[in-house]
């Protein structure tokens, strides 16, 4: 699908635990960035036609986009920042 909007995509998440120790689904995460305001509808329906769960808005990029790969929590699995894709 294209839509011109700026993204970045996590590499795959496919060694991180849930609280149990169990292994979680594989994922990846996603950063969607508009160039203006935007509504939680007009997002829920891009995230929905992608079959993705309900989107978040973000106060700080700058800190999620480091949480793609776990930067700043080293209790979780590390995953290599070369991997995350830029789009636009």
């Amino acid at each position: 699908m294209k839509t011109g909007l700026q993204y970045a995509v996590s590499p795959l998440h496919d060694r991180d635990l849930n609280e149990t120790g169990e292994a979680k689904k594989p994922h990846f995460h996603v950063i969607i960035c508009y160039s203006g305001p935007t509504s939680f509808n007009v997002v829920r329906r891009l995230t929905d036609s992608l079959n993705c769960p309900i989107p978040i808005a973000l106060e700080q990029v700058r800190g999620y986009y480091r949480y793609l790969t776990h930067k700043d929590n080293p209790e979780k699995v590390q995953y290599d920042e070369h991997d995350i894709s830029t789009i636009n």
